[in-house]
């Protein structure tokens, strides 16, 4: 599951703290918030009966994941088209 976080602080709390515990209970495995304003990505990995933090990238790093081997991503490709 990937979401980008909404602007505004209440909306970024919902996406940071309600929506992994939302998407732990429905079975998501991981999840990845975009943050488009400071160009990272933090994913959150299933750890024992939920989502819970487990890295986050920069630009300059390269997204990977255990659920999707063989597709690493450049975290600089998500924000190709988003202005500074």
């Amino acid at each position: 599951m990937i979401e980008v976080l909404s602007p505004g602080a209440a909306n970024e709390r919902r996406d940071r703290e309600a929506t992994p515990v939302l998407y732990g209970r429905s079975g998501v495995r991981e999840y990845w918030i975009m943050d488009w304003r400071r160009r990272q990505v933090q994913c959150c990995r299933r750890a024992q009966e939920g989502l819970h933090p487990a890295t986050t990238m920069i630009e300059d790093e390269l997204l990977q994941s255990p659920l999707l081997p063989g597709f690493p991503c450049p975290v600089r490709v998500l924000f190709a088209r988003v202005s500074r």
